[in-house]
């Protein structure tokens, strides 16, 4: 939950007022907040698989980078990548 916030208090520093705020833009950021069931657990492992291997090839194989971009410790990226076996 403190990640989520973080996370969404960041994207929207961003902005100047609150007209200017995009929030179909925080689907990046923030893409458990748009599951269209977030008591499915089993989409809400392909989704995060998904955007794990996504990081992973966008920062070309760097976790530190992948990990940076999803807001989350390298420790916790390993551990992901273990329990979801995403290489």
């Amino acid at each position: 939950m403190e990640n989520i916030a973080d996370r969404i208090a960041v994207y929207l520093l961003q902005f100047d007022d609150l007209d200017s705020i995009d929030y179909h833009g925080s689907r990046e950021d923030c893409p458990e907040l748009f599951l269209r069931d977030p008591f499915d657990t089993h989409s809400n492992v392909e989704l995060l698989k998904v955007r794990l291997a996504d990081e992973l090839t966008s920062s070309k194989g760097n976790r530190k980078v992948a990990a940076q971009k999803l807001g989350i410790s390298r420790s916790t990226l390993w551990r992901w990548m273990k329990e979801h076996k995403v290489d």
